[in-house]
């Protein structure tokens, strides 16, 4: 059956539960910084992606120790991105083959790790659209602008909101 894939406990809370239904039992993970594998410790790109991206998956709590695969399938599609880009940009576009001018492969090598970088980057929290659904957990008072705004005794300044009468028109 196919439908949408469930949200981790995590990003509803981050979004504040907009249904404030139930939140499901998901099972408990080690809470902490994946360390990263081999293959992401041998890429250059990839483990300066990784140690770029892991504090602030972190710092929301949007990443555990069961998390590393995830997190250098990431990484390793940055690196491959990378040296697709620097493909094109060394040999173009177009490139001449004994068949003749054709596309260079490059191009869908980055074409592809886009693709992927966007799945895992929705997954994480990381795309515009995903992060504007997301916010700390332990966020200031939401409405703590508005009290600052409408309360005059808060404000430093010294200035205070003159008091309104009823509306006349």
């Amino acid at each position: 059956m196919r439908g949408r894939i469930p949200k981790p406990n995590a990003i509803k809370v981050l979004e504040g539960n907009p249904g404030k239904r139930a939140l499901p039992d998901q099972p408990n993970v080690l809470p902490g910084a994946p360390d990263p594998p081999d293959s992401v410790q041998s890429d250059p790109v990839a483990l300066a992606e990784w140690n770029r991206i892991l504090p602030q998956l972190l710092d929301l709590g949007l990443v555990a120790k069961i998390d590393a695969a995830s997190l250098a399938g990431y990484c390793l599609l940055i690196s491959m991105a990378h040296k697709a880009s620097e493909s094109i940009a060394k040999d173009g576009v177009l490139v001449v083959s004994p068949a003749g001018v054709k596309k260079n492969p490059a191009c869908g090598l980055l074409l592809d790790a886009l693709k992927g970088i966007k799945a895992f980057a929705v997954e994480f929290g990381l795309t515009p659209a995903s992060r504007s659904r997301v916010s700390r957990a332990d966020s200031a008072n939401p409405d703590a602008m508005e009290d600052w705004l409408f309360d005059p005794e808060e404000l430093d300044s010294g200035f205070t909101l003159p008091k309104m009468g009823p509306r006349t028109q």
